[in-house]
């Protein structure tokens, strides 16, 4: 095993010990525990400060090493659990540990670390996004939305479909839409608040994902 990946392990760790914003004696016996496994010290724990959860988890999928995500994903349920109880946040994690490093699961899937100081989103949302419109995609979802909606719901998720609330922006009148943009944006010019109502009035999925999504997060 090389170093990155030691970083890589002891990054992941921290956030699945941060994610409930307690730590406890378990959790504290549990990293010990991966401490010593893994031989991460402290100049590899100050280095993994540096290292985003999603690079982490690509060093780990990346490296080649045989058991290494097995054991990590093994680990990383026992640190769940080490408290004698799995937070709603750890829980998000380690859903995320589970589709990334169990390769046993059919599922494509790709984690994004986004900076908390450029992009706001409640934790518990599940946003619907692509890059180009999918026609049978979106069918499916407009004609099954009440069912996905209240089982995303149940699994303690809001679901979030923008074409839902673009549609809710298009009902809205006009004039108060035009008074909320104002409210939210007081700078902003009579000119610059009707550009902005026109290209909130026709945006779509992919434009939201491009346009303002991938911008935010610094995705490319």
């Amino acid at each position: 095993m090389l170093r990155v990946h030691k970083i890589a392990i002891a990054r992941i760790f921290a956030d699945l010990i941060k994610a409930d914003r307690i730590i406890d004696t378990g959790e504290m016996e549990c990293w010990n525990r991966v401490c010593a496994k893994y031989s991460i010290d402290k100049e590899i724990e100050t280095e993994a400060q540096y290292l985003s959860f999603s690079d982490a988890l690509v060093s780990i999928c990346n490296s080649g090493v045989q058991g290494l995500k097995e054991d990590l994903l093994s680990d990383c349920r026992s640190m769940t659990v080490s408290d004698g109880f799995c937070a709603h946040s750890e829980a998000l994690i380690l859903i995320a540990l589970i589709l990334m490093l169990d390769s046993e699961q059919p599922f494509r899937v790709e984690t994004f670390s986004i900076p908390k100081a450029s992009f706001n989103i409640d934790i518990a949302t599940s946003l619907y996004i692509e890059s180009d419109y999918d026609a049978a995609t979106n069918e499916a979802i407009r004609e099954n939305y009440r069912s996905l909606f209240k089982e995303f719901q149940l699994a303690g998720f809001h679901f979030v479909y923008p074409p839902k609330i673009i549609e809710h922006y298009q009902d809205t009148d006009s004039k108060l839409f035009h008074q909320i943009l104002s409210f939210l944006a007081p700078s902003m010019s009579e000119s610059g608040i009707e550009n902005a109502y026109k290209s909130l009035m026709k945006m779509t999925t992919g434009v939201f994902c491009k346009d303002l999504l991938c911008n935010n997060m610094c995705v490319h």
